[in-house]
């Protein structure tokens, strides 16, 4: 043959004189078609063993979920040497302006080795199951986010050879009566700027209990394990399918809108069986010791396969192609909409390990394969309707139908799962991609949004990067950040990337552009989410600064309130037009100041570290303390009003200490106030202004107190609840008298008496600034938000602290002539800001020479050492409770006690600014 190659050099040391000559081809000179070389199944990709592990795990048994991320927040990964719970949360680190993994708790279980876990919907506990099918329930403290304490133990669980657990799912713990709201998607009306969420009811699919898990072994036995009224847990089983020889792998459930429970099985040979499953727990009501009642039908067992995928020609046999992941994508339960059929959906791995004996073997490919399950009436031909009948029952007979849908094709599948009310699919790929897929056809969502309409993170652009060597990840609530799982069992965060089509990257996105806009337009949507379903939003803000640069801030929070809320709701209340006073009572504020309280932060994100924190984050932190001590009061009005139970001294205690600093933040007002004029006067005795002050008073935290209606219609609130409380009808209580002399004492006694409170707030200060706009509602309401957004004071509002000063205060016959306002004791009792934002380091760092203070954020006093938790008793370390927001610090760590209204203690589990609580050593918080 021509050119043929020579083999001998190979053997005698003799020249290559034929690779001299350029018979052989070099690497470059191959033609890449003719060979097939970029065919993605002709180069299977390396892949980590560990992985390759893990999907050999999935097969053997479904249940194997070692890493979960809780609606509320909790991260849960299963520890590296299997025996215990390792407990994250997400952190936000001020220093460095991002969100890190906090330290983990480590939670002992008692049982063997774990196999796996789930959280419930509402959070409210988390199931762990071991290999040996035992069942242990944990649930969260109420004080501290990481913390769990055991209300279930699973050594109470007889141990079965096939006992273990193949799959594990909690009941809903949606209100059956209460029809919740969904946002479906965003858009923008057609020649505006606003973008409108379209919201939907929902009813909540059945079966529904406030706390019951579902676990199914491999003999197809269900085991339903559930809480009594005692609050003891209890257990009842059922046997699903037939006791035979036949051994299952997988399971997977779904609530249906029927009430029924749809369990699917999959069976070691490979066949897939439905069934519908009622649970009653009706017999419970009249006997709290009776047993729910179980009863299981055969739905479908008749599931229509394909055969194995061919792969350049090689046909694997059945062995070779193995199932990972089963799961039921639930109908709709959206009303007024076709619903669509469950769709049952089956992962499959193709591996070949045949290459030899000592290989660990290759993932080449995955399916996707799907089912719908119908309900079909069965009706006789119309002539048979003529015919005598004698059946005694008529009732229609129903029977389920099973249709193969097209399959997809992709990489080896790592993981895989639902999300909420059926959007999608995601998927998790050998080369660390991640994925989303549309429930109807597979395709994907990512960057499917237009212009004008999108309903979710994906579709606008949000994408997570590649996730290197990962065994195990989780979604956080939102669907914007991954927890990662690395073989040495640690948790690492990986926020979702930001792709506009209009810039190179998110840092370089222009905050005027459409694509920001519809950016922010979506993030919104999500919060808006979050807010519906009580979802912890960490995850949310850890994306946002992750991912975008600082001049985004004000466009997110912008955004925020101009799509959350009316423009009447930002009129002072004079206004005809005006729906301010509504706002003190929406449930949800709370988590909006939260939301803008960390995005906030942005603004300062490329800033040393010893910045302050931004006038914006200042103004929504006060904001939200003032609409909590509103809310106390008001709570502490019904109990003192209350002849028939006393208020404990600690709530007095808690009353009073939020009465003092109230009163104190006012009188910090009134003092910066004056010194306007006195800087005039006297500017040698000043030094330079604080908290973003300007001389002339038109600029600070001050002036957007004054001018920011919503904050100071908190303080009207607050106000007029101190003069109920000081209108007590006699006799009075000592509790009532300690009261009434706090509130005499921090205003009159202090030098500002109530009436001149009362006058401060009044809206002709402020509301003059709105004349300005001739009545105009959207400006008005545009620049309300601005202010609230950026920090910055606008137009004829700069003037209100000069209009208080002239017209209130210095004028012939106004406050100090009337005696309303004592100067002096203004002077001899000043307040510093760091008492004002409890936190002495909110310049970035603490003044010189000073001793830290840490301060309740309730309580609104100085906490001078550490508790001890009940469970670690004298022996333990003193500990402090810390916001994992916004940093400030509260001394319940063992909780509230019964001396505190179930209302106050309700107002107690988070902070002021609706983040959750950890529990970390006193030492770390005055250091």
């Amino acid at each position: 043959m021509e050119n043929e190659f020579n083999a001998d050099p190979f053997f005698n040391d003799g020249p290559l004189q034929q690779i001299n000559e350029g018979s052989l081809q070099q690497i470059d000179q191959i033609d890449p078609a003719g060979v097939g070389i970029d065919a993605l199944n002709n180069v299977p990709l390396p892949v980590n063993p560990l992985i390759v592990q893990r999907i050999l795990n999935l097969h053997q048994g479904g249940s194997s979920t070692r890493l979960c991320w809780s609606r509320q927040g909790h991260i849960a990964n299963i520890s590296e040497d299997g025996s215990s719970i390792d407990l994250h949360c997400l952190v936000f680190d001020r220093t460095r302006r991002t969100w890190v993994v906090g330290a983990k708790r480590t939670e002992h279980v008692g049982l063997g080795e774990l196999a796996s876990l789930a959280w419930s919907p509402m959070a409210t506990d988390i199931a762990v199951v071991d290999t040996r099918g035992r069942l242990s329930i944990l649930r969260p403290t109420g004080t501290a986010a990481n913390r769990l304490s055991e209300v279930r133990s699973g050594t109470i669980d007889d141990i079965q050879d096939l006992g273990q657990a193949i799959g594990m799912g909690w009941l809903s713990q949606d209100r059956a009566e209460r029809p919740k709201q969904v946002v479906q998607f965003t858009s923008k009306q057609e020649g505006g700027d606003k973008w409108v969420h379209n919201l939907v009811k929902a009813m909540p699919m059945q079966p529904l209990y406030q706390r019951a898990i579902v676990v199914i072994n491999r003999q197809g036995t269900m085991a339903l394990v559930y809480e009594k009224p005692d609050s003891t847990f209890a257990k009842t089983t059922s046997q699903l399918a037939p006791k035979t020889d036949t051994i299952f792998t997988h399971a997977a459930f779904s609530p249906t809108t029927e009430g029924k429970l749809m369990v699917a099985l999959h069976a070691h040979d490979g066949t897939l069986s439905a069934y519908h499953v009622s649970i009653d727990f009706s017999p419970m009501r009249q006997d709290p010791d009776a047993l729910p009642l179980l009863n299981s039908q055969l739905a479908a067992s008749r599931f229509p396969r394909i055969g194995n995928t061919s792969i350049d020609g090689q046909m694997y046999d059945s062995d070779s192609q193995c199932l990972t992941h089963l799961g039921i994508i639930p109908t709709s339960e959206i009303e007024k909409t076709a619903p669509q059929p469950p769709t049952v959906y089956g992962i499959y791995a193709n591996i070949n390990k045949n290459m030899g004996a000592t290989d660990g073997g290759f993932i080449s490919s995955g399916t996707i394969r799907r089912w719908t399950l119908s309900s079909v009436h069965q009706t006789l031909l119309p002539k048979f309707n003529h015919l005598p009948d004698k059946a005694t029952n008529s009732a229609p007979v129903f029977t389920t139908s099973v249709q193969l849908l097209p399959e997809k094709e992709e990489q080896g599948i790592t993981n895989a799962g639902v999300l909420d009310n059926g959007q999608g699919l995601f998927i998790t790929t050998l080369d660390g991609r991640t994925d989303f897929l549309a429930t109807e056809d597979l395709s994907s969502l990512s960057f499917a949004a237009s212009e004008n309409t999108t309903s979710s993170l994906a579709q606008s652009g949000f994408n997570f990067p590649l996730l290197s060597n990962q065994t195990s990840i989780s979604l956080s609530p939102n669907v914007c950040c991954s927890a990662v799982l690395s073989p040495a069992s640690t948790v690492s965060l990986v926020p979702a990337d930001f792709h506009p089509p209009t810039a190179e990257s998110s840092q370089s996105l222009d905050p005027t552009s459409s694509s920001a806009d519809a950016a922010a337009a979506v993030i919104v949507l999500s919060f808006a989410r979050s807010c519906w379903t009580n979802s912890n939003i960490d995850d949310l803000l850890s994306m946002v600064l992750h991912t975008f640069s600082a001049s985004m801030a004000t466009p997110l929070i912008v955004s925020l309130y101009h799509t959350l809320f009316r423009e009447g709701e930002f009129m002072h209340e004079k206004d005809s037009r005006s729906e301010l006073e509504k706002v003190v009572q929406k449930p949800v504020l709370t988590k909006v100041f939260s939301f803008h309280y960390g995005v906030a932060f942005l603004s300062i994100k490329d800033v040393p570290p010893s910045s302050p924190i931004p006038l914006s984050a200042q103004w929504v932190w006060v904001a939200a303390n003032l609409r909590f001590v509103a809310q106390l009061l008001y709570i502490s009005i019904r109990e003192v009003q209350n002849p028939s139970a006393e208020p404990s001294s600690e709530l007095v205690e808690m009353v009073c200490g939020n009465i003092k600093w109230t009163l104190d933040l006012v009188r910090y007002i009134a003092a910066s106030i004056f010194e306007v004029s006195d800087r005039e006067t006297n500017p040698e005795f000043f030094d330079k202004p604080q908290g973003g002050h300007v001389v002339d008073g038109s600029q600070g935290l001050v002036a957007l107190l004054l001018n920011c209606h919503w904050s100071r219609q908190f303080f009207i609130a607050i106000v007029r609840a101190m003069r109920v409380l000081c209108k007590l009808p006699e006799p009075r209580s000592a509790q009532q008298t300690e009261i009434i002399r706090t509130i005499m004492q921090w205003s009159q006694g202090k030098g500002l008496s109530l009436i001149a409170v009362e006058a401060l707030l009044d809206p002709r200060w402020s509301g003059w600034a709105d004349n300005e706009l001739e009545g105009d509602l959207a400006k008005i309401s545009s620049r309300q938000i601005r202010m609230m957004a950026t920090g910055v004071v606008e137009g004829g509002f700069q003037g209100t602290v000069r209009r208080v000063l002239g017209k209130l205060f210095n004028v012939k016959g106004g406050m100090r002539d009337k005696g309303a306002v004592d100067r002096l004791k203004l002077w001899s009792h000043k307040v510093d800001l760091g008492w004002v934002l409890l936190d002495d380091e909110w310049e970035g760092a603490r003044p010189e020479g000073r001793k830290k203070r840490v301060f309740d954020v309730h309580k609104k006093k100085v906490i001078t050492k550490g508790k001890r938790e009940i469970i670690s008793g004298e022996s333990g370390e003193e500990m402090i409770k810390r916001c994992v927001r916004c940093g400030r610090h509260n001394e319940d760590v063992n909780g509230m006690g019964k001396e505190f209204p179930r209302h106050v203690a309700g107002l107690m589990m988070r902070c002021v600014c609706d983040g959750p609580w950890i529990v970390e050593p006193w030492a770390k918080a005055i250091t």
